[in-house]
């Protein structure tokens, strides 16, 4: 690949230093996938030792399992990297292991052992591919103010997973060390250099800004005790090796097929969410998920775990971490995913480089992602207000993220619920997404997907408060709300001047994709024609008409005025 002599022009400007299809310098290139590498590597060793180690396996075994792990890593990332119509969402979207399979995967070892997990982990992973196929369908169910709720509660997880791994609580347990405050300085220094680079720094050294705090993090726990040097140097010593497969053939327990399929369906929703993060941080006038590339990525997505079951290793799936660093540093360039991809597979044939990369402290691996958790937040909020809500739709919400942060607060809280919810009740996110996925279904009983109003001409107050209240009953974007309300009320003057004593009606469509507003009046017909502004000087109201037939044209994405019988009909289609 030649690098480029200049830095390539950003996708999203003055956001974006090297956009979607930018092809950095080589040396942004692999600095950034560095970055990647370095927050992935630490954060997947937690789910995959944590299987293990609840059966003591070896460390033999160990080892092998986690440099499958790295390869299943790099080829998930490097299909999410590629864009296809019906695989790889194309972006930026590093993958990474999931607690969603933690209790599916925890059951399976202790059911069969290691062959049980491979099997299920498959099974998962074609599972997933097929949710991706229904996913069209589901788009009703899937609205874009649930899917700003995912990234929502994806920054929060980050976020919380990054306060507890910063105070020495990680997610695989067990007490804080002592002392806490010597320990949790490599976390706050790393974290300071971050904010500070990304604050102050020039845009080339904001680039790196997450690498360099990381670094200054690295070197602290170095200095504290919080990472064994000679162990270090011992590990990058070690010889290049091939990465084993596993010894025994994958097997399956139809009895777990339930709590895997739940898992299935987690990661298939995280994945939506996580897509829907990367089109907006490469789309600056992005406005609805894309449900063609959503589907591609959860395909790919769903191919990773099936892949990483075939290779000895547990289940995957997108990680929001490197998304959001992706949109922090300004590095979107899925040539980075390429390089990240095959980084990890270089990795796992270098077993030192791997001990050096998952010995990143735990306080800096949860810097990074209280740093980086802090922009997907602000993304979810501003999807979600991007809609107008009803009380219905704020009870959605706000219920789930309130039951989401419940799991926080008092991880213990749902463990006294049936076995069978525990898929579901033990992790938060999952608890979250779940949730408001089945209160939207629920509360879209007895909502109308048409209205119509009798409106009075000269009354332009009725069409704003009408407008209004379906917008906001129906999750419908402010701007197109907006739009509509606009030409309406200018049509009111035009049935105030040629139909003052007739009422007419005013019947509004609405569907995910587009806002159709048909007034019906007697009178006379609005002239829609570019001659209906060209009228002579002197003919004031016509000319004002002619304008205003522009405006009310130009507002709309198709305007259409035809004669039905004795009444007009005036038909205008807002693109949603």
């Amino acid at each position: 690949m030649k690098a480029s002599a200049t830095p390539a022009p950003a996708t999203r400007p003055g956001s974006l230093t090297y956009g979607l299809e930018a092809v950095p310098p080589v040396t942004v290139i692999a600095l950034s996938a560095l970055q990647h590498v370095a927050i992935i590597g630490g954060i997947s060793v937690i789910f995959p030792l944590l299987v293990l180690q609840h059966v003591n396996a070896p460390p033999a075994e160990t080892a092998r399992v986690l440099t499958a792990s790295l390869m299943a890593l790099g080829i998930a990332t490097m299909l999410q990297a590629y864009r296809g119509r019906w695989l790889g969402a194309g972006f930026l979207a590093p993958a990474v292991f999931t607690a969603a399979y933690l209790p599916a995967n925890i059951a399976a070892i202790e059911m069969g052992g290691l062959p049980l997990v491979a099997g299920m982990t498959i099974v998962a992973g074609l599972a997933e591919m097929v949710i991706a196929a229904a996913l069209f369908r589901l788009r009703p169910f899937m609205p874009a103010e649930v899917a700003g709720f995912a990234v929502l509660m994806i920054g929060i997880v980050l976020g919380m997973i990054g306060f507890r791994l910063i105070i020495g609580v990680p997610e695989s347990g067990g007490t804080a060390p002592a002392p806490l405050a010597l320990y949790a300085m490599t976390g706050v220094v790393a974290l300071a250099v971050m904010m500070a680079i990304s604050t102050w720094g020039t845009p080339r050294i904001k680039l790196y800004g997450v690498l360099i705090g990381m670094a200054a993090g690295y070197a602290l726990g170095l200095v504290v005790g919080n990472v064994d040097g000679r162990a270090v140097l011992a590990g990058l010593a070690s010889a290049p090796r091939m990465p084993a497969l596993p010894g025994a053939w994958p097997t399956f327990a139809p009895e777990l097929l339930v709590t895997y399929l739940v898992g299935s369906m987690v990661c298939a929703l995280r994945t939506l969410g996580d897509i829907t993060t990367c089109q907006k941080i490469n789309d600056p006038e992005w406005t609805r998920p894309d449900m063609t590339t959503i589907r591609s990525g959860v395909v790919a997505d769903g191919m990773g775990t099936a892949i990483a079951g075939l290779v000895g290793a547990v289940g995957l799936n997108t990680f929001s971490g490197s998304i959001a660093l992706s949109a922090a540093t300004g590095v979107t360039s899925r040539v980075v995913g390429y390089a990240t991809g095959a980084l990890c597979i270089v990795i796992a044939f270098l077993p030192g480089a791997a001990s050096a990369v998952m010995g990143l402290p735990p306080p800096v691996m949860g810097a990074t992602l209280v740093f980086s958790g802090s922009f997907v937040v602000f993304n979810g909020i501003q999807i979600i207000t991007a809609r107008m809500l009803d009380g219905r739709k704020i009870i959605v919400i706000g219920t789930s993220l309130i039951l989401g942060i419940s799991g926080f607060a008092d991880p213990e809280i749902y463990t006294r619920l049936p076995v069978w919810m525990h898929p579901v009740t033990s992790y938060p996110f999952t608890l979250a997404i779940v949730s408001a996925l089945l209160l939207n279904a629920v509360f879209r009983i007895g909502i109308r997907r048409s209205a119509s109003k009798e409106v009075q001409p000269g009354a332009p107050g009725e069409i704003v408060d009408f407008l209004a209240a379906q917008g906001a009953a129906w999750g419908a974007r402010r701007d197109v709300i907006q739009r509509a309300t606009a030409a309406l009320v200018e049509f009111a003057e035009h049935l105030r001047s040629h139909a003052p004593d007739q009422a007419a009606t005013l019947s509004l469509r609405f569907d995910e994709t587009s806002l159709v507003a048909e007034v019906a009046y007697n009178g006379t017909p609005l002239v829609l024609t570019e001659a209906a502004a060209t009228t002579p000087a002197g003919e004031n109201r016509d000319e004002l008409e002619g304008i205003g037939a522009r405006i009310i044209a130009g507002l709309a994405d198709r305007a259409r005025a035809t004669t039905r019988g004795d009444r007009q009909l005036l038909q205008l289609t807002f693109v949603h």
